[in-house]
């Protein structure tokens, strides 16, 4: 409910109707300071209640408890005021779905951009799919909104604008905007893409969301490029085979599974990454604030940082003469190898245990190199049954390719 709230103040700053903000914005934050001050009044009472009743001493005085009550009870009354009106005010909402198709010879690159809106929360999704069977590149366009009454939405799906334009040198636009505030509280308007390509087509999927507030981006089953940039919203790539990804999110997770390609870039500053079955050649796993998982990856060379959060990684498979960098400065780390794998560790932690079970490892020149370092947090080093041999053998080569930087 704060985040309806704050979305809801937030639109009303960012719109241009000086009415538009009144009658969400302020009411909106009223309620939240309502809310927010009655919490503190109950959790005070209920301190009193429990000091009073198991040690038998009162921490606040009369006066003090009836103006705490007192606190507390209206801002419930004014939570509960606004929590009734807003309720009352659901819209009706009505949606549609509009279909494109392009010549799947004529498109080379398919680009999301999404210029924000005067409503940052109008919800936005895009899914890019390929299909073995696909001669050409289908869009779907799903949009959803509410209004007043059956006008007011049948109005408000219009203004739920968008774009989808192919430019003579093959470059597929998409993206969304709304040209004015649609006066919807709940459900918030959703506008979603649903592409179909062509599987093996050398596609350039694209997105660089410098504005707006949310949108999540899936792609799965295609074979071109991949560079996705958003703000705010979760990324998911599944299946792929791509020569070079680059994937950020300044707020939203990154999940990644069954990925090949030879240079990966996965950037998060608030949120985790995942990793499942991902084979690159030069990889580079990055958070500010979040977590980071692997499981059974294949990398030459890999570096995983993360500024405060934990890391885990865990692999059957492990490249001979392949570098690994792992490093947190606030949290711990744990890696599990094979066996077999005979690993050259290096593990540095300033404020921390290590534990590490290849201590009594012999290496030779082709054993992989991995550097851990922790700065406030434990190491561990584990090992399980295993040949350390890939059972699939990676797409791309097994030799780590030279660092480029």
């Amino acid at each position: 409910f704060f985040k309806i709230l704050s979305e809801i103040g937030i639109a009303g700053w960012q719109s241009n109707d000086l009415w538009f903000y009144f009658v969400t914005g302020i009411p909106g934050y009223i309620a939240g300071m309502a809310s927010l001050v009655a919490g503190i009044g109950f959790f005070a009472l209920l301190t009193q209640f429990f000091a009073t009743t198991f040690f038998n001493k009162s921490l606040l005085n009369i006066n003090t408890r009836k103006l705490v009550t007192f606190v507390a009870v209206s801002g419930l009354l004014v939570f509960a005021s606004f929590w009734m009106v807003s309720s009352s005010m659901r819209d009706p909402v009505t949606s549609d779905r509009l279909m494109h198709t392009f010549d799947a010879t004529k498109v080379r690159e398919i680009d999301f951009a999404f210029p924000g809106s005067q409503m940052p929360f109008f919800n936005k999704t895009v899914q890019v799919v390929g299909d073995p069977a696909a001669t050409e590149v289908k869009i779907d366009v799903i949009r959803k909104v509410g209004g007043w009454n059956e006008s007011y939405a049948a109005a408000n799906l219009e203004s739920l604008s968008y774009v989808c334009q192919l430019t003579d040198d093959g470059k597929l636009l998409l993206g969304g905007d709304i040209s004015k505030p649609a006066w919807s509280f709940y459900p918030f308007p959703e506008i979603s893409f649903q592409i179909t390509v062509p599987e093996q087509q050398l596609l350039k999927i694209t997105s660089n969301q410098k504005s707006g507030f949310s949108c999540d981006m899936s792609v799965s089953r295609v074979a071109g490029p991949v560079n996705i940039n958003l703000q705010t919203g979760k990324i998911r790539l599944e299946s792929l085979a791509s020569p070079e990804i680059t994937v950020s999110s300044n707020v939203g997770s990154i999940d990644l599974i069954e990925v090949k390609t030879d240079r990966l870039e996965a950037t998060s500053n608030v949120g985790s990454i995942k990793c499942s079955g991902l084979t690159a050649g030069e990889a580079l796993l990055k958070t500010d604030v979040g977590s980071i998982k692997l499981e059974n990856f294949s990398i030459g060379i890999a570096r995983i940082e993360t500024q405060t959060g934990s890391i885990n990684a865990r692999t059957e498979f492990i490249r001979p003469g392949s570098e690994m960098n792992i490093s947190s400065e606030v949290g711990s780390i744990k890696l599990e190898l094979p066996e077999l794998s005979k690993p050259s560790l290096n593990l540095i932690c300033s404020l921390g245990r290590i534990s590490n079970e290849f201590e009594s490892i012999a290496t030779d020149a082709d054993s992989p190199k991995v550097q851990i370092k922790s700065s406030i947090g434990s190491i561990k080093v584990r090992k399980f049954k295993g040949s350390g041999k890939d059972a699939k053998q990676p797409v791309l080569p097994a030799e780590a390719p030279a660092n480029q930087n």
